[in-house]
Formats: C-alpha cells, sequence, structure tokens
C-alpha cells in the first residue's frame, strides 16, 4: 500500500491507512483558506479533503488529477435536517465533485432512541 500523509506530515491513521486534510473542515475559513488548504492537500498527496459543501466545485477543480478525493458535510452540524434535503445536498456534492460525503445522523432522535426516524 502506498503511503499516504496528513498535513502535519504524519504517516497513516484515520480510516485504514490515509487521512484527510483535517484544517479544512474549520467552519471559519475563507476562500482563499479553502484554496491553500486544497493546494497544500494536492503538495502533501493527502487522502483527502473534507470541504464546505459551497466550495466542493472549486476544490474539486483545483484537485483534478492529483489522487487527492474531495469530501464534504451533509447535515452539519447537528443533523436535523429532513432527509429529503440531505437527499438534495448529497446530489448537489456529488454533482459538484465529491467522492466522499460526511452525513450527520440526527442527533436528537438518536439521543431520543428514535431509530425507526433515524
Amino acid at each position: 500500500m502506498e503511503t499516504r500523509w496528513d498535513a502535519a506530515g504524519v504517516e497513516g491513521g484515520g480510516c485504514g491507512q490515509e487521512r484527510s486534510l483535517a484544517s479544512a473542515r474549520h467552519g471559519a475559513l475563507t476562500d482563499a483558506d479553502l484554496a491553500a488548504g486544497s493546494r497544500l492537500a494536492r503538495e502533501l498527496d493527502v487522502a483527502s479533503v473534507c470541504i464546505k459543501p459551497y466550495y466542493v466545485l472549486r476544490a474539486a477543480e483545483l484537485l483534478a488529477g492529483s489522487g487527492v478525493a474531495v469530501g464534504t458535510t451533509i447535515g452539519f452540524p447537528h443533523g436535523g435536517h429532513v432527509t429529503s434535503i440531505k437527499a438534495a445536498e448529497s446530489a448537489q456534492a456529488m454533482k459538484d465533485g465529491a467522492g466522499e460525503l460526511d452525513m450527520v445522523v440526527n442527533i436528537g432522535k438518536v439521543l431520543s432512541k428514535d431509530w425507526r426516524y433515524v
């Protein structure tokens, strides 16, 4: 298996032997920060970036041909979106170039043990 690195230069970890560029998950990042993070991900050959949903298309453009997967969150942060909204978010993200989706389950429903809803 090819060695992959995270943004801090740490080998392995995460899912299997790959790690995502965790800094791209920060909610206060600007477009310039997201572009810089995407360029860093390409430079360090990380497995993936998790990027804000609206920036998936641009990140996919910046990372095209690099082998770095683009991912995003669905229903973030509390999973309170109804299923149809999560489905629409997912469809848009995939259309924009996301290859990984991090969908948040409805936390309140989990805490209530409403498994039928979940």
